[in-house]
């Protein structure tokens, strides 16, 4: 099990137009060796196109908001081999940025209260070269991620790492802000950025509206029918952050049994996801006294991208369905795996996703403040658990001599206790899982490889 202990975050303004910054000299990331062993890589200058920037939509805000409360950045990781330079990242990484107009920007907030992204003089994505004398795992390196927050005061609001190892293997850690990306857009970058690693050519993409205005020509809902969308639930306590340490453990599952799992899940009427969050809940409530007593509450994230005919601009286009799942035994598996499906159906409809976007809009309205949307996370939101499965991985694993050999993510935190964050992606039909939390169940993922090879078994 990796922990690190996570940064203080107090905050400071800063002079008209205001931009919310942390402070970070109150404290630094312990429990791991010094960040000083790496070599940061990023220049100050302006080396983009302009573009004017934007309000941030009601989601976006919301992110926003959210990380003066508990920090609301993910991260993804993945390991390739072939022989590389720092150069090469360097210059990926630059087109990369020149790519997604939103990796430019910083968010600045008026005395309104409104608060807009702002293209200025922008820095490259910082990068950091991990010295090969290091012997912490990209675990290690996940979890000081996860425990420092990024500044809103200067741009990019994404950052890298590379874990250089002998013999030609590197391991590339990319950390967002949620308000710029979710983890499907993270997963595209990645690939851009691989992309041009291998010698391609990005072109670079136009900065497209808020997912809130996306959805506006498909529906047109009266805003009072926006209440009934976010029921209430027993609140969730916030995370105690000066005591817990931040943990990441991960597990690759072999391509044989992925497969043996999708026939068995199509044979039982779900999909490989519904599956995985009942295998997920089954093991947890074997494991966790809390959720033997309580059945847990599973948050799994919808991607909007086909609804809003989004492609692989790096953005925001989520929505977050929860359900309560309870579970004893085997004997019950395969109903809350159709069930868990069912849960995200409604995620799908325009008007639904509307109804949703709007309450969060008002939720997050100016005068808003970041004690309003902790409170919605603990009594709203209040989930034990959050299954992010990315899919298959959008890119091929080979480019031009080098090769992804496994893809990870993505690691993100809600901010509550006892909660579970697990990340799903496949990469050459392997599943790789990566559990994230301040208070871990442990043993979740080896208990739930367990219980999908039982399930994966075909009918009889």
């Amino acid at each position: 099990m990796v922990e690190v202990r996570p940064h203080p975050s107090p905050f400071v303004w800063s002079k008209r137009p205001t931009v919310l910054a942390r402070n970070f000299s109150h404290g630094s990331v312990s429990n791991a060796k010094p960040l000083g062993n790496d070599q940061p890589l990023a220049a100050e200058g302006d080396i983009m196109q302009h573009h004017n920037g934007r309000p941030l939509g009601a989601g976006e805000r919301f992110f926003y908001l959210a990380d003066q409360w508990v920090p609301k950045h993910f991260v993804l990781a993945a390991e390739i081999q072939g022989v590389t330079t720092i150069k090469q990242w360097r210059s990926a990484l630059d087109q990369l940025q020149s790519r997604h107009p939103l990796m430019r920007t910083r968010i600045v907030r008026d005395d309104n209260g409104d608060v807009r992204f702002e293209e200025g003089a922008c820095a490259k994505i910082p990068l950091h070269v991990v010295d090969r004398r290091d012997e912490r795992n990209w675990e290690q390196h996940v979890a000081d991620e996860l425990a420092v927050p990024f500044s809103f005061v200067n741009a990019p609001l994404v950052r890298a790492r590379l874990l250089r190892q002998p013999e030609g293997t590197t391991t590339v850690v990319l950390v967002f802000h949620h308000s710029i990306a979710d983890g499907l857009a993270g997963i595209y970058a990645l690939g851009d950025l691989l992309k041009a690693l291998a010698g391609g050519e990005l072109e670079p993409l136009p900065l497209l509206p808020s997912q809130e205005k996306l959805l506006k020509p498909l529906v047109e809902i009266p805003r009072e029918a926006a209440a009934s969308a976010l029921p209430s639930w027993p609140s969730r306590s916030v995370v105690n952050t000066a005591i817990h340490r931040i943990s990441v453990q991960s597990k690759k599952l072999p391509g044989i049994l992925t497969e043996s799992l999708r026939a068995r899940s199509r044979a039982e009427g779900t999909t490989l996801h519904g599956t995985l969050v009942a295998a997920l809940t089954l093991a947890g409530s074997e494991l966790s006294e809390q959720w033997k007593r309580t059945p847990p509450r599973v948050m799994s994230p919808v991607n909007l991208r086909p609804m809003l005919q989004i492609n692989d601009e790096c953005m925001l286009s989520i929505i977050f369905p929860i359900g309560t799942y309870p579970i004893e035994g085997v004997e019950g598996f395969w109903s809350v795996a159709r069930q868990a499906v069912r849960d995200l159906e409604p995620a799908k409809i325009p008007h639904v996703v509307e109804q949703v976007f709007k309450a969060v809009a008002d939720l997050t309205a100016p005068p808003a403040e970041p004690a309003q949307v902790g409170g919605f996370i603990e009594s709203v939101i209040a989930a034990h658990m959050m299954v992010s499965n990315l899919g298959a991985v959008p890119f091929p694993a080979e480019r031009n001599q080098l090769r992804v050999t496994a893809v990870w993510g993505p690691a993100t935190l809600i901010g509550t206790e006892g909660e579970q964050i697990i990340g799903v992606a496949t990469l050459n039909n392997e599943l790789h899982l990566v559990q994230s939390s301040y208070t871990p169940i442990i043993g979740l993922l080896d208990r739930t490889a367990d219980i999908l090879n039982i399930m994966s078994q075909p009918v009889c």
